[in-house]
């Protein structure tokens, strides 16, 4: 796949006239989501590595966009993000909606921006935003402290992250921000006690789980030039797949955030990044590295980039042909990456090794055999609509899901059969299923009827009325 800037000189005025319209203040786009070869490569770079980061933010728009661009893009690490709320009590300059109305635009805004980004995990605390706060005594006199740090120890506990970053400090800057850092350092040590929030792994199935490292990022516009680091990240680096830095790809993300732009502050913000080449972070935990570290991964198990920028070259040193352990699964994700885009036999002979390598031994990793399969089906010109006839979900209401399979590529392909999986306490009844062979240019549909457990909890603000309810979101929005 061409690099963006390539591409847009290939296209020219139609893609210019399109980026356009589809950005505010008319500012052309210089970053798309992956597609294509680009994509597949990263879902490939994704499984070489277990390490994951979480970035902790009040609001939306606080999040650190160009670590998390970074590590996700450049090494494969599983990103994500924890808010307070979904900034309900923000300005609006995109529309009149103001209160729940804001908070769910900004959720969506959220989740459009997380994608450029490659972060496809969002966890709220839903705590509420009343606006600006001068302290975080002030911030606790209308948060709920002990639901908050329990769904953020259950949120630790679900997403495992082995190192959190946060843009807040301590002491100084919005009273919410002062909070969320704060209660940060109280949940860390909680979710990795088995003496802590018992239910939780009695009743849900959770461990406990230790965070390995928590930074701090200083010399930013909450900190001081030339504050003591204990890590840098380089986020002012081009990205050389897609031909932009990750300030850059942070910089598009902000650019979504439309109902928080008030007088072009967004543009003021993204013309100050690059100033800063890098980001600058203070370890909370751990106060005694005596030299900055090389990464704020360095030293953990999975951070094979500290060896080798290139992916082959640094496993040829940590994973030694004879390791039969580990080795298979990740020279084969190796070979896949090498003979992608240029000899398709062999790529899908390594591919099919991977998968049945992960299908042996399921519990051994958090990747899922059906994501790499999703490649060769993508390359095949398969793709697959779900439409469902209720929007929203309602407890106890039935609703019909339709998977429609469409074939858009050259060859015959076979449709075994459907399988909708939903969560425990959910009725599933088939309708009707087409199955057998699907040829170029044909869809197959199948037909789902699909009732929610009446104490089903909402997912995420998707309209009004299911913004506040009365037990807290479910702590989890994926769309990756």
């Amino acid at each position: 796949m061409l690099p963006v800037r390539f591409l847009a000189l290939l296209v020219g005025v139609v893609f210019s006239l399109q980026c356009l319209a589809n950005q505010p203040n008319g500012t052309p786009t210089k970053f798309i989501p992956d597609q294509g070869y680009l994509a597949w490569r990263q879902k490939l770079l994704d499984c070489l590595t277990p390490l994951r980061l979480m970035c902790i933010a009040a609001h939306p728009d606080d999040e650190d966009s160009e670590t998390l661009a970074f590590y996700r893009y450049r090494y494969g690490v599983r990103t994500s993000i924890l808010l307070a709320n979904w900034g309900e009590g923000g300005q609006n300059e995109i529309g009149p909606e103001l209160y729940e109305e804001l908070g769910v635009i900004r959720a969506h805004e959220t989740m459009e921006a997380s994608r450029l980004v490659g972060t496809g995990r969002i966890y709220c605390l839903n705590q509420k935003d009343f606006g600006f706060s001068k302290s975080a005594s002030e911030t606790w006199s209308f948060w709920d402290h002990d639901r908050a740090l329990e769904e953020m120890v259950r949120i630790l506990r679900i997403e495992k992250p082995d190192v959190l970053i946060t843009n807040h400090r301590f002491g100084t800057g919005h009273g919410n921000h002062q909070a969320i850092a704060g209660l940060a350092v109280q949940a860390i040590p909680m979710a990795a006690s088995p003496e802590c929030f018992t239910g939780q792994i009695r009743d849900e199935g959770l461990l406990p789980w230790k965070v390995q490292r928590f930074f701090q990022q200083v010399r930013h516009h909450e900190g001081l030039p030339g504050e003591p680091f204990d890590a840098s990240v380089p986020v002012g680096e081009i990205d050389p797949l897609r031909a932009v830095a990750y300030q850059e790809i942070a910089s598009e993300a902000l650019l979504r955030h439309r109902s928080q732009g008030v007088k072009g502050i967004w543009n003021q913000v993204n013309q100050a990044r690059i100033t800063q080449p890098e980001n600058f972070f203070r370890s909370v935990l751990d106060k005694d590295f005596s030299e900055p570290l090389r990464d704020l991964f360095e030293g953990m198990k999975g951070a094979w980039w500290l060896e080798s920028e290139e992916p082959a070259a640094a496993f040829s040193k940590l994973l030694p042909a004879s390791d039969t352990a580990n080795g298979p699964f990740q020279y084969a994700i190796l070979d896949a990456m090498k003979f992608l885009g240029q000899d398709s036999s062999r790529f899908e002979h390594s591919l099919n090794r991977a998968v049945e390598i992960l299908s042996a031994s399921p519990d051994s990793s958090t990747i899922k055999p059906e994501t790499l399969l999703e490649i060769p089906g993508e390359m095949w010109g398969l793709s697959l609509e779900v439409h469902c006839s209720e929007d929203p979900l309602v407890p106890a209401q039935e609703s019909i899901f339709s998977l429609i399979v469409h074939n858009q590529g050259p060859a015959m392909v076979v449709v075994d059969s459907f399988d909708l999986a939903v969560p425990t306490g959910w009725l599933l009844t088939p309708i009707k299923q087409e199955s057998g062979s699907l040829g170029p240019f044909k869809q197959a549909e199948a037909h789902f009827l699909v009732k929610p457990a009446s104490d089903a909890l909402p997912t995420q603000p998707g309209v009004v009325d299911l913004y506040r309810s009365r037990q807290p979101f479910q702590p989890q929005i994926e769309h990756a």
